[in-house]
């Protein structure tokens, strides 16, 4: 009973209680321990747009509304040996496993399009729809996690300077 117990803590403690992704302690823990050597994956790091202007507008209930949404939509739509952690606030970031940049964005936009038709929150009367913007990186192999999220946050940053609502990534 009590080792059941632990393990079902510990598989708590690794999954955001809002959006059912995996914690960043989670997701570090996960990367560690994987080995990737064989693989081409992808790392992308996702901010969804002016997250603040809708908690200020429409209430923290409505903005945990838009980040449930957003999670629903990405876990409905990636593999599972795909893997969706909530990196901070409204920040993302999903690792895909086996795929090149091109299936990637390709499955980013999808989601940017499918979020984007959610325009009806049971929190607000006011309609509106939700975008986000996101850095995306072939890993090639990269090992060190903390440098794949810095490569993919310089490339979020060019995203939100070029309009949001986009993908950036380095030329393949």
């Amino acid at each position: 009973w009590f080792w059941q117990r632990q393990r079902i803590v510990t598989k708590l403690a690794g999954v955001d209680s809002l959006t059912g992704a995996m914690t960043r302690r989670s997701l570090y823990s996960w990367y560690a321990n994987t080995n990737f050597s064989r693989s081409t994956s992808c790392a992308v790091l996702i901010d969804l747009d002016h997250f603040k202007l809708i908690n200020d507008q429409h209430g923290h209930l409505t903005g945990d509304e838009v980040l449930t949404c957003f999670s629903n939509i990405v876990r409905d739509r990636i593999r599972k040996t795909d893997k969706l952690c909530r990196y901070g606030g409204e920040e993302f970031l999903i690792y895909f496993s086996d795929s090149d940049q091109r299936s990637a964005k390709r499955i980013l936009d999808e989601l940017n399009f499918a979020l984007s038709r959610q325009k009806h929150w049971s929190n607000t009367k006011e309609m509106f729809s939700v975008s986000f913007s996101s850095g995306l990186l072939d890993v090639n192999g990269e090992t060190n996690l903390d440098t794949i999220i810095k490569m993919c946050d310089e490339l979020l940053y060019r995203a939100k300077r070029e309009g949001r609502a986009r993908v950036a990534s380095f030329p393949i």
